[in-house]
Protein backbone atom coordinates (compact mmCIF):
# COMPACT_ATOMS: atom_id res chain seq x y z
CA UNK A 1 0.00 0.00 0.00
CA UNK A 2 1.54 3.18 -0.84
CA UNK A 3 0.40 6.88 0.47
CA UNK A 4 1.52 10.45 -1.30
CA UNK A 5 2.00 13.35 0.40
CA UNK A 6 3.78 16.43 -0.02
CA UNK A 7 6.20 18.73 2.47
CA UNK A 8 6.18 22.56 2.40
CA UNK A 9 7.69 24.79 4.69
CA UNK A 10 6.49 28.09 5.26
CA UNK A 11 8.64 30.54 7.12
CA UNK A 12 10.28 27.38 8.89
CA UNK A 13 7.23 25.43 9.65
CA UNK A 14 6.75 22.53 8.31
CA UNK A 15 3.10 21.29 6.60
CA UNK A 16 2.43 18.07 4.91
CA UNK A 17 -0.48 18.46 2.46
CA UNK A 18 -2.50 15.51 1.21
CA UNK A 19 -5.21 15.55 -0.82
CA UNK A 20 -8.48 13.62 -0.31
CA UNK A 21 -10.24 15.31 -3.34
CA UNK A 22 -10.04 12.17 -6.04
CA UNK A 23 -10.30 9.00 -3.23
CA UNK A 24 -12.91 10.99 -1.09
CA UNK A 25 -15.24 12.94 -3.37
CA UNK A 26 -17.79 12.00 -0.82
CA UNK A 27 -21.31 14.25 -0.95
CA UNK A 28 -20.77 15.62 2.76
CA UNK A 29 -21.92 19.20 3.43
CA UNK A 30 -19.65 20.89 5.60
CA UNK A 31 -15.90 20.52 6.70
CA UNK A 32 -16.95 19.55 10.12
CA UNK A 33 -17.96 16.04 8.73
CA UNK A 34 -14.65 15.80 6.95
CA UNK A 35 -13.07 16.42 10.45
CA UNK A 36 -15.12 13.65 12.08
CA UNK A 37 -13.91 11.57 8.88
CA UNK A 38 -10.66 12.34 9.26
CA UNK A 39 -10.12 12.10 12.65
CA UNK A 40 -11.25 8.46 12.32
CA UNK A 41 -8.56 7.76 9.23
CA UNK A 42 -6.14 4.81 9.89
CA UNK A 43 -3.96 6.21 6.94
CA UNK A 44 -3.74 9.53 7.98
CA UNK A 45 -3.21 8.68 11.37
CA UNK A 46 0.18 6.49 9.64
CA UNK A 47 1.23 9.75 7.69
CA UNK A 48 1.66 12.06 11.06
CA UNK A 49 2.92 9.64 13.17
CA UNK A 50 6.76 8.00 13.31
CA UNK A 51 8.89 7.05 11.76
CA UNK A 52 6.88 8.74 8.60
CA UNK A 53 6.31 11.82 10.17
CA UNK A 54 6.34 13.29 13.84
CA UNK A 55 4.71 14.96 16.93
CA UNK A 56 5.44 18.80 15.81
CA UNK A 57 4.17 18.33 12.37
CA UNK A 58 1.18 19.83 10.79
CA UNK A 59 -0.89 18.06 8.34
CA UNK A 60 -3.16 19.50 5.69
CA UNK A 61 -5.75 17.48 3.70
CA UNK A 62 -7.36 18.79 1.17
CA UNK A 63 -11.31 18.05 0.14
CA UNK A 64 -13.79 18.97 -2.20
CA UNK A 65 -14.97 22.96 -1.72
CA UNK A 66 -18.08 23.21 0.27
CA UNK A 67 -19.00 26.64 -0.92
CA UNK A 68 -18.98 27.78 -4.72
CA UNK A 69 -16.09 29.86 -5.18
CA UNK A 70 -13.17 27.80 -3.04
CA UNK A 71 -10.74 26.08 -4.64
CA UNK A 72 -10.94 23.30 -1.95
CA UNK A 73 -11.81 22.88 1.70
CA UNK A 74 -8.93 22.52 3.86
CA UNK A 75 -8.73 20.46 7.52
CA UNK A 76 -5.47 21.17 10.15
CA UNK A 77 -4.35 18.24 12.03
CA UNK A 78 -1.75 18.50 14.57
CA UNK A 79 -0.84 15.63 17.38
CA UNK A 80 -4.06 16.80 19.51
CA UNK A 81 -6.60 16.56 16.25
CA UNK A 82 -8.04 18.63 14.33
CA UNK A 83 -7.09 22.56 14.92
CA UNK A 84 -9.10 25.46 14.10
CA UNK A 85 -7.12 27.76 12.29
CA UNK A 86 -2.58 28.22 11.27
CA UNK A 87 -2.21 31.32 8.92
CA UNK A 88 0.46 28.95 7.21
CA UNK A 89 -1.46 25.93 6.06
CA UNK A 90 -3.77 27.69 3.61
CA UNK A 91 -0.30 29.47 2.48
CA UNK A 92 1.34 25.79 2.55
CA UNK A 93 -2.26 24.51 0.44
CA UNK A 94 -1.86 27.63 -1.91
CA UNK A 95 2.35 26.51 -2.70
CA UNK A 96 0.78 22.91 -3.36
CA UNK A 97 -1.75 23.47 -6.02
CA UNK A 98 0.51 26.02 -8.19
CA UNK A 99 3.67 24.19 -7.84
CA UNK A 100 2.32 20.65 -7.69
CA UNK A 101 -0.67 20.49 -9.52
CA UNK A 102 0.30 23.75 -11.60
CA UNK A 103 -2.76 25.94 -10.87
CA UNK A 104 -2.25 29.54 -11.79
CA UNK A 105 -4.27 31.54 -9.76
CA UNK A 106 -3.48 34.96 -8.38
CA UNK A 107 -6.17 34.77 -5.27
CA UNK A 108 -6.96 31.00 -3.92
CA UNK A 109 -10.14 30.75 -2.02
CA UNK A 110 -10.32 27.80 0.48
CA UNK A 111 -13.19 26.72 3.22
CA UNK A 112 -12.41 26.77 6.48
CA UNK A 113 -13.26 25.34 9.66
CA UNK A 114 -13.81 29.19 10.93
CA UNK A 115 -14.95 30.17 7.40
CA UNK A 116 -13.66 31.26 3.85
CA UNK A 117 -9.81 32.00 3.90
CA UNK A 118 -8.06 34.23 0.93
CA UNK A 119 -4.39 33.94 0.07
CA UNK A 120 -3.47 35.96 -2.72
CA UNK A 121 -0.07 35.11 -4.63
CA UNK A 122 2.81 36.76 -6.57
CA UNK A 123 3.62 34.64 -9.29
CA UNK A 124 6.91 36.18 -9.79
CA UNK A 125 8.13 36.64 -6.61
CA UNK A 126 6.99 33.78 -5.01
CA UNK A 127 5.53 36.10 -2.65
CA UNK A 128 2.29 35.21 -0.86
CA UNK A 129 -0.25 37.51 1.17
CA UNK A 130 -2.46 36.78 3.78
CA UNK A 131 -4.76 38.80 5.81
CA UNK A 132 -5.39 39.08 9.75
CA UNK A 133 -7.68 40.99 11.72
CA UNK A 134 -5.87 42.43 14.63
CA UNK A 135 -7.43 41.97 17.82
CA UNK A 136 -7.00 43.82 21.38
CA UNK A 137 -5.61 42.21 24.48
CA UNK A 138 -7.37 42.46 27.48
CA UNK A 139 -6.65 43.36 31.06
CA UNK A 140 -5.26 39.56 31.72
CA UNK A 141 -3.72 39.09 28.83
CA UNK A 142 -5.89 37.30 26.42
CA UNK A 143 -6.32 38.02 23.02
CA UNK A 144 -9.23 36.32 21.57
CA UNK A 145 -10.29 35.84 18.01
CA UNK A 146 -12.76 34.23 15.90
CA UNK A 147 -10.08 31.25 15.88
CA UNK A 148 -8.24 30.97 18.80
CA UNK A 149 -7.56 32.02 21.99
CA UNK A 150 -3.98 33.65 23.12
CA UNK A 151 -2.34 34.08 26.19
CA UNK A 152 0.13 36.72 26.22
CA UNK A 153 3.06 36.32 28.42
CA UNK A 154 6.09 38.89 29.16
CA UNK A 155 9.15 37.11 30.03
CA UNK A 156 12.55 37.27 31.64
CA UNK A 157 13.74 34.14 29.64
CA UNK A 158 16.51 34.30 27.30
CA UNK A 159 14.21 32.86 24.60
CA UNK A 160 16.67 31.37 22.74
CA UNK A 161 17.26 27.00 21.60
CA UNK A 162 19.46 26.65 24.24
CA UNK A 163 16.30 27.95 27.31
CA UNK A 164 13.82 25.80 25.54
CA UNK A 165 13.74 23.30 28.75
CA UNK A 166 12.63 26.79 30.56
CA UNK A 167 10.02 27.28 28.35
CA UNK A 168 8.30 24.24 28.75
CA UNK A 169 8.24 25.04 32.27
CA UNK A 170 6.70 27.95 31.62
CA UNK A 171 4.32 27.05 29.18
CA UNK A 172 3.24 23.95 31.91
CA UNK A 173 2.80 26.87 34.25
CA UNK A 174 0.93 29.18 31.90
CA UNK A 175 -1.53 25.96 31.54
CA UNK A 176 -2.26 25.73 35.45
CA UNK A 177 -2.57 29.57 35.91
CA UNK A 178 -4.95 30.22 33.38
CA UNK A 179 -7.62 30.01 31.80
CA UNK A 180 -7.82 27.75 28.70
CA UNK A 181 -5.62 28.64 26.09
CA UNK A 182 -5.13 27.78 21.93
CA UNK A 183 -1.79 29.62 21.89
CA UNK A 184 0.90 31.06 24.60
CA UNK A 185 2.68 34.23 23.14
CA UNK A 186 5.66 34.11 25.21
CA UNK A 187 8.20 37.34 24.59
CA UNK A 188 10.62 39.59 25.81
CA UNK A 189 12.14 43.02 25.15
CA UNK A 190 14.15 41.20 22.25
CA UNK A 191 11.98 38.55 20.51
CA UNK A 192 8.81 36.34 21.29
CA UNK A 193 8.06 32.73 20.17
CA UNK A 194 4.61 30.46 20.42
CA UNK A 195 3.43 27.42 21.78
CA UNK A 196 0.19 25.72 20.85
CA UNK A 197 -1.97 24.31 23.33
CA UNK A 198 -0.50 20.40 22.37
CA UNK A 199 2.86 22.09 23.69
CA UNK A 200 4.17 22.57 19.91
CA UNK A 201 6.89 25.56 19.69
CA UNK A 202 5.90 27.27 16.45
CA UNK A 203 9.32 26.94 14.21
CA UNK A 204 7.50 30.26 12.05
CA UNK A 205 6.44 33.51 12.91
CA UNK A 206 3.18 33.36 11.70
CA UNK A 207 1.26 32.41 14.14
CA UNK A 208 2.51 35.16 16.54
CA UNK A 209 2.06 37.41 13.59
CA UNK A 210 -1.39 39.58 15.19
CA UNK A 211 -0.01 40.04 18.47
CA UNK A 212 3.77 41.05 17.85
CA UNK A 213 1.93 43.77 15.92
CA UNK A 214 -0.70 44.54 18.31
CA UNK A 215 2.38 45.03 20.91
CA UNK A 216 3.80 47.78 18.19
CA UNK A 217 0.93 49.56 17.89
CA UNK A 218 2.25 51.51 15.08
CA UNK A 219 0.94 51.20 11.11
CA UNK A 220 2.91 50.40 8.03
CA UNK A 221 5.24 48.30 6.85
CA UNK A 222 6.45 45.49 9.92
CA UNK A 223 9.61 42.70 10.10
CA UNK A 224 8.80 40.10 12.35
CA UNK A 225 11.21 37.44 13.77
CA UNK A 226 11.07 35.16 16.38
CA UNK A 227 13.46 33.53 18.70
CA UNK A 228 15.19 31.36 15.99
CA UNK A 229 15.72 34.39 13.64
CA UNK A 230 13.23 33.33 11.26
CA UNK A 231 11.37 36.37 9.60
CA UNK A 232 8.43 37.59 7.50
CA UNK A 233 7.41 41.00 6.45
CA UNK A 234 4.21 42.72 6.20
CA UNK A 235 1.92 45.76 6.75
CA UNK A 236 -0.03 47.44 9.42
CA UNK A 237 -3.41 48.81 8.30
CA UNK A 238 -5.06 50.19 10.90
CA UNK A 239 -6.63 46.76 12.37
CA UNK A 240 -6.10 44.70 9.82
CA UNK A 241 -2.38 42.90 9.21
CA UNK A 242 -1.34 42.01 5.55
CA UNK A 243 1.55 39.14 6.16
CA UNK A 244 3.69 38.10 3.16
CA UNK A 245 5.76 34.66 3.55
CA UNK A 246 7.45 32.65 1.70
CA UNK A 247 6.61 29.02 1.23
CA UNK A 248 8.40 26.24 -0.62
CA UNK A 249 8.24 23.15 -1.25
CA UNK A 250 10.58 20.54 0.49
CA UNK A 251 9.64 16.78 -0.48
CA UNK A 252 7.68 14.84 -2.56
CA UNK A 253 6.73 12.07 -0.35
CA UNK A 254 5.60 8.47 -1.39
CA UNK A 255 5.24 5.77 1.76
CA UNK A 256 4.98 2.64 1.93
CA UNK A 257 2.98 0.80 4.40
CA UNK A 258 4.16 -2.81 4.64
CA UNK A 259 1.33 -5.20 6.61
CA UNK A 260 4.03 -7.21 7.73
CA UNK A 261 5.86 -4.26 9.26
CA UNK A 262 4.69 -4.24 12.77
CA UNK A 263 5.36 -0.60 13.30
CA UNK A 264 2.88 0.21 10.17
CA UNK A 265 0.63 2.15 12.17
CA UNK A 266 3.22 4.38 13.29
CA UNK A 267 4.06 5.58 17.39
CA UNK A 268 4.53 8.60 19.06
CA UNK A 269 6.77 10.11 21.38
CA UNK A 270 6.09 12.65 23.73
Amino acid sequence: MYAAATDIHVAGEMFRVVSWRDTHCLQVKNLADYQDMMLKDVSLRRTMREPRGHKDMYLCVLTPPVSEKAQAGVVIMNVSGACRYHAGAYVAVATYLMEVEGKRKDVMQFDGLTGRIEVMIDRQSRHYTIRELIYEMDDSGRVVTMDEVIQVEKTSLDLSVDMLTHVREAWLNARRCYDPFDLLFLYNERTFLTVTNAGHIDRSPLSGAMVHAQLKKQDGMVSIQNFLGHEINGERKDHVLYLYPHAFVVGLMRFVVDPEDPLKEGFWIE
